[in-house]
């Protein structure tokens, strides 16, 4: 057992949970857990400082993916619920990614044309007014 872990005993349970002082609710076996989560974001920093523009979503994408299975894969976490929002997360940036990619396609078919631009214009008003 890593000094570096905690083990917490739950209220009306009967399983600890171990976890970093940031999180916890990881199972024994994924007490590491913490640091997987910490390496993906700092490769997602990496891939969008060191890859070329038109990579970056690519490459974020293809990692998030990967780490979006390996979650699911994992099931790390003793509350299933906290399994569920990390998946939704992360499939939701999956999916922000592949919106700013077909976004892109379409900027880039109707160049020449002011759908694109009105587009960008609508979605950044709508988030204005979420905001």
């Amino acid at each position: 057992r890593s000094a570096a872990t905690r083990r917490v005993q739950v209220e009306g349970r009967g399983e600890p949970f171990w976890g970093w002082n940031f999180m916890a609710g990881y199972r024994q076996k994924w007490w590491w857990w913490e640091v997987s989560i910490m390496l993906r974001k700092a490769a997602l920093v990496l891939v969008v400082s060191w890859f070329p523009e038109k990579l970056q979503v690519y490459g974020g994408l293809w990692l998030l993916t990967i780490v979006l299975f390996s979650h699911l894969a994992a099931n790390p976490y003793i509350d299933h619920l906290h399994t569920l929002i990390e998946g939704a997360a992360l499939g939701c940036t999956c999916l922000t990614l592949n919106m700013g990619l077909l976004y892109w396609y379409m900027a880039d078919v109707h160049a020449n044309s002011c759908s694109a631009d009105a587009k960008a214009a609508v979605v950044a008003l709508a988030n204005k007014q979420n905001a």
